[in-house]
C-alpha cells in the first residue's frame, strides 16, 4: 500500500534505491541477502545481537538488585518512540512549516511504520545506552561522584561510541539527510551537529539521570513504581534534548539564514563541557580503583561480576566489527573517491575509536561492580 510520501521523501528514497509507493504500515521483511550493499545486514546483525546481550545482562542485573539497566533499555525505546514519529512524518503531525524530512533510512531486513523505523535502529538506543551505562557504573563513578556526574560521563562515552556510526552511515547508505532542510545545516563530518549534540550526547546523559533518579531510588521512597519511572523518563528525555538544542538553534537562526559556524560553535562547546567532566572524572576512578584493588564484595561490592565482562565483550565486538567497516572504506578514502566529508572527519572518528578503547581497556583493567543496593549518599545527591 502507498503511505505517507512526499516529495522530499521521495526524492532521497529514490538515491538510496528504494521507493515508498509500496510499503506495509506495521511491519516489513525483506531477504538480508538483496539490500542495496553487504554492510547493510552486517550493521543490522550486529546492533540487533547487542540488543539481545543488553536484554539478557538487564535481566541478571534485575535478579542481582540493580534494576537500572532493565529500566534503561525499555526507557530507550520509548524515548526513540517519542521522538521519531514527528520527525518521520512531520506533515501528519502539523510541524511540516517548521521541518522537512530531516532524514530517509534505507531500507533493512526488517522495517517498521511505513519503511522509517529500521529494526536496527530501534535496537541501536537500547544496545548502546546499557554500554555506555554499565562501562561508566563498573569503574564506580555513580557510587562515588552522584548521579549527575555518572550521567555527563555516561553521555560522553556514549558519544565516543555513537560517532563511530552516524559518521559512516551516510557513506555506506544506511540513511541519507536532507540537504535542503535548515534545521541540520550544520555539520561535523557525516553528521549534524544537531545530533553530534542532541542525540549523541545529551539524550543518554538525561536518559540516564532520569532512571537513576525516577526508579532507581524510587523503590525506597514510594512513588511511580518502574513501569510509570520508565514511560516518564523516556517522555521527559525527549523534552530535555529538545530544550538542550536551543542555545545552539537560536544561534544559527539570528540574522534570518543559518549561521553553521554559531550553531557549530555553540553546540560543540557543549560537547566539549561532557569531555571536560568525563576525562577528568574517569581517569581518576580507573587510578583509584587500581590503587585500591577489586575484590568480590569489597568495599560493599556485589559478587555479581557480570557488568564488566559484559561490557567489555560488547565493546570488543562493536569496535571489531566498526572496524571492519571503516577499513572497507580505506580505498576509496585514499583515492579521494568518497564522499569529502566523511574524508574530513576521519581524525574526529579516530579520536572516538581511540577513546573508546582507553574506556574499554580502563573497564577490562579498573572496573569494579557498585553493590545492588547502594550506599544512601547517592539518594542524597539525587
Amino acid at each position: 500500500m502507498a503511505g505517507p510520501c512526499p516529495d522530499d521523501f521521495a526524492a532521497m528514497a529514490d538515491e538510496l534505491g528504494f521507493s515508498c509507493a509500496d510499503v506495509q504500515p506495521l511491519v516489513n521483511v525483506r531477504n538480508p541477502l538483496g539490500l542495496e550493499n553487504w554492510t547493510l545486514p552486517v550493521v543490522e546483525a550486529l546492533l540487533v545481537s547487542l540488543a539481545i546481550a543488553a536484554a539478557v545482562h538487564a535481566v541478571r542485573r534485575w535478579r542481582a538488585g540493580d534494576v537500572t539497566p532493565s529500566a534503561l533499555w525499555p526507557g530507550s525505546v520509548v524515548y526513540l518512540l517519542v521522538m521519531e514519529p514527528p520527525v518521520s512524518f512531520p506533515a501528519q503531525f502539523g510541524i511540516a512549516d517548521h521541518l522537512k524530512t530531516a532524514f530517509v533510512h534505507n531500507v533493512f531486513t526488517v522495517e517498521f511504520m511505513f519503511d522509517r523505523m529500521p529494526l536496527y535502529i530501534l535496537c541501536l538506543y537500547p544496545a548502546m545506552a546499557v554500554l555506555s551505562y554499565e562501562s561508566v557504573r563498573s569503574l564506580g563513578v555513580f557510587r562515588r561522584r552522584g548521579v549527575l556526574i555518572g550521567a555527563v560521563c555516561v553521555g560522553f562515552v556514549h558519544h565516543c561510541f555513537y560517532e563511530i556510526f552516524d559518521q559512516l552511515g551516510p557513506q555506506l547508505r544506511w540513511w541519507a539527510w536532507n540537504p535542503d532542510e535548515k534545521n541540520i545545516a550544520a555539520v561535523i563530518g557525516s553528521a549534524p551537529v544537531s545530533s553530534v549534540f542532541m542525540f549523541a550526547t545529551v539524550g543518554p546523559a538525561a536518559l540516564t539521570y532520569l532512571v537513576r533518579t525516577l526508579v532507581t531510588d524510587r523503590p525506597a521512597r514510594g512513588g511511580l513504581g518502574v513501569l510509570g519511572g520508565v514511560v516518564l523518563s523516556g517522555v521527559l528525555t525527549t523534552v530535555v534534548v529538545l530544550i538542550a538544542g536551543i542555545p545552539g538553534i537560536v544561534a544559527g537562526m539570528i540574522g534570518g539564514d543559518p549561521d553553521t559556524t554559531a550553531q557549530t560553535v555553540v553546540m560543540m562547546a557543549l560537547v566539549a563541557v561532557f569531555a571536560a567532566v568525563a576525562l577528568s572524572v574517569l581517569p581518576t576512578e580507573w587510578r583509584r580503583n587500581r590503587s585500591a584493588g577489586a575484590g568480590p564484595g569489597e568495599g560493599g561490592h556485589s559478587e555479581d561480576d557480570t557488568a564488566r565482562p559484559y561490557a567489555v565483550a560488547a565493546a570488543v565486538a562493536y569496535c571489531v566489527v566498526f572496524a571492519v567497516l571503516w577499513a572497507s572504506e580505506l580505498p576509496g578514502l585514499l583515492s579521494g573517491s568518497v564522499d569529502e566529508r566523511l574524508a574530513a572527519n576521519v581524525p574526529y572518528t579516530l579520536a572516538c575509536f581511540v577513546l573508546v578503547i582507553v574506556f574499554t581497556a580502563a573497564v577490562a583493567t579498573g572496573g569494579r561492580v557498585d553493590a545492588p543496593r547502594e550506599p544512601a549518599v547517592e539518594s542524597e545527591t539525587v
